[in-house]
C-alpha cells in the first residue's frame, strides 16, 4: 500500500496511469479512521485512436464472444471485470470474425479492450 501524500481533499482525480485499488483512511488532528473499503478504479476516457467500427456480439453473451470488423490483427486484448481481475480468454480468429469462448466466465460485467495496430476498441460485455 502507498499513500498519495498529496490526497488532502474530498475528491481525487485520477490520472489514466493510476488505475487500482484504492481505499482511504481520514485524518484530523492526531486522530485517524479506519480504512474504508477497497474500491477499484477502471479508466474508461477517450483514448486517441478511438474507434468504434468493431462490433462485439452476442452482448449478453453464454458461450462464444465475437468480433467482427478488425481489419489488422490484434496486437493485445484485455478482458477486466469490475474488481479490476484480468480474466483469461483465447480470440481465434475465423476468416473475419475473432471468436473466443467465454463459457468459464462468472456472470457479470466485464470492460473488453482490444488493441488492432494504434487502435484501441473498448467494450461493456455482459455474461449471463
Amino acid at each position: 500500500m502507498t499513500a498519495i501524500l498529496s490526497a488532502t481533499n474530498s475528491t481525487l482525480n485520477v490520472p489514466s496511469t493510476a488505475v487500482g485499488i484504492y481505499k482511504v483512511q481520514v485524518t484530523i488532528d492526531d486522530c485517524a479512521s479506519e480504512f474504508s473499503d477497497e474500491t477499484p478504479i477502471i479508466v474508461k476516457g477517450d483514448l486517441v485512436g478511438y474507434s468504434n467500427s468493431v462490433d462485439v456480439y452476442p452482448n449478453p453473451v453464454e458461450n462464444y464472444l465475437e468480433l467482427s470488423g478488425i481489419k489488422n490483427d490484434i496486437s493485445d486484448f484485455q478482458l477486466v471485470d469490475l474488481v479490476g481481475r484480468r480474466n483469461i480468454i483465447e480470440f481465434e480468429k475465423h476468416t473475419d470474425v475473432y471468436r473466443a469462448n467465454v463459457q468459464h466466465l462468472t456472470q457479470g460485467i466485464y470492460l473488453l479492450r482490444i488493441k488492432e495496430g494504434d487502435m484501441l476498441h473498448r467494450f461493456k460485455v455482459v455474461k449471463r
